[in-house]
């Protein structure tokens, strides 16, 4: 009988140890952003994925990555295909590459960027933080104001 239970324990020690590993491999895989809602105000609210040296960067970087998703590239809504959110808004790579200096300077750390995103309409607790050895993961929600981002842009003669 006490063979039998030191067996079933030594056993379960054992699964407990390989089973409590972490599983790193799903910090370096990359998420797409996915719009969550639109709304009538013409702000869309995405769930976005960003990645910094600790928590405080990545969380920075989701903005960033929302409103470029925004500028530049399709966004997947959920259960469905990957489709523009406004065709007429969206910039090609060309654009970027053309006015590099001033999105450089648009997306730097804390700047101008702040003004078109919102994280405050996020349910508590929803940020989803992965760490790696060398980075740090942030999933969470993310609120873009499009139309105050387009009207700037028009503004500065990036969009006609």
């Amino acid at each position: 009988m006490r063979k039998l239970f030191y067996q079933l324990s030594v056993l379960l020690v054992g699964v407990l140890f390989v089973s409590c590993g972490t599983h790193k491999t799903i910090a370096y895989s990359r998420s797409e952003p996915v719009c969550i809602a639109s709304d009538l105000d013409g702000s869309y609210t995405l769930r976005v994925e960003g990645r910094g040296r600790n928590a405080v960067d990545a969380y920075e970087e989701t903005g960033k990555q929302a409103l470029y998703a925004v500028l530049f590239t399709d966004v997947s809504w959920p259960n469905g295909p990957r489709k523009k959110i406004d065709s007429v808004f969206l910039l090609k790579q060309r654009a970027y590459e053309q006015n590099k200096a001033y999105f450089d300077n648009f997306f730097k750390d804390g700047g101008d960027y702040t003004q078109y995103i919102s994280m405050k309409e996020k349910r508590d607790l929803s940020s989803i933080y992965t760490r790696t050895n060398a980075q740090t993961v942030c999933t969470t929600t993310v609120c873009v104001f499009k139309s105050q981002l387009e009207q700037r842009l028009i503004s500065d003669g990036i969009l006609k």
